[in-house]
């Protein structure tokens, strides 16, 4: 697994008679988990069967009118009761077993966007989806498989003003190539000031990716807050 450690992430803003600022931004993440995954046998359930729910996180950004630097870690442990056998990382667990789950995701990118119009962004984002699940029977084997992905995303972005210094904005970034596919879409309320801004609003990750006979289908979505500091 490639651990990459990123401890910061910028953002650029155009505020309200402003010139653009730099932006650094600590983003709060309350997500649920949902999907399976798939390694050596028959496709596991993170939620009915690992007992992976939810999670809260701490991300950061960096943003500037051209540039987003992204890091959002997510953390998710459970117990859960298998329904069949199930080989996972080069193990055995047999129906009815009772495991022990941890995955552990990180989740990187870099994003450039262009502004053909007012509050319409076209752009591309360069993601690193790092990944690693470790599966622990009690009492018994323990067995963990990584995936680590780069790929480029297209992406798309919209604002629109709802009242002074309130924006409504959407954004959607997909791709998909040979057997991996990868789409993410949120919905945010911004408020922003000359130093200050927060935001509000919800985010859905969607990873359909495959590693070295490793195959991870999941929903991570959930709601998030934002708050930045321009300078």
């Amino acid at each position: 697994m490639k651990k990459v450690s990123l401890l910061a992430v910028i953002s650029l803003a155009f505020l309200p008679g402003v010139a653009s600022a730099v932006g650094f931004v600590y983003s709060p993440w309350y997500a649920q988990l949902g999907g399976e995954v798939q390694n050596q046998g028959r496709p596991i359930p993170l939620r009915d069967e690992l007992g992976l729910h939810s999670s809260a996180s701490h991300g950061w950004l960096i943003d500037d009118e051209w540039m987003t630097f992204s890091y959002q870690p997510l953390l998710f442990r459970g117990d859960g009761v298998l329904q069949g056998d199930a080989n996972f990382g080069g193990a055995t667990f047999t129906g009815s077993a009772q495991v022990r789950t941890e995955a552990d995701f990180t989740d990187l990118a870099a994003r450039f966007m262009w502004s053909p119009l007012r509050g319409l962004g076209v752009g591309i984002t360069a993601k690193i989806l790092d990944g690693e699940i470790t599966v622990s029977e009690e009492g018994g084997d323990s067995a963990t498989k990584t995936v680590s992905e780069v790929f480029p995303m297209a992406t798309l972005e919209y604002s629109v003003p709802l009242m002074n210094f309130v924006d409504l904005g959407v954004e959607a970034a997909y791709i998909r190539f040979d057997d991996d596919e990868v789409l993410e879409m949120g919905l945010n309320f911004e408020l922003r000031g000359a130093v200050v801004g927060f935001t509000v609003g919800w985010v859905e990750k969607r990873y359909d990716v495959a590693d070295e006979g490793f195959r991870l289908n999941s929903r991570i979505n959930g709601v998030f807050a934002q708050l930045a500091f321009y300078i």
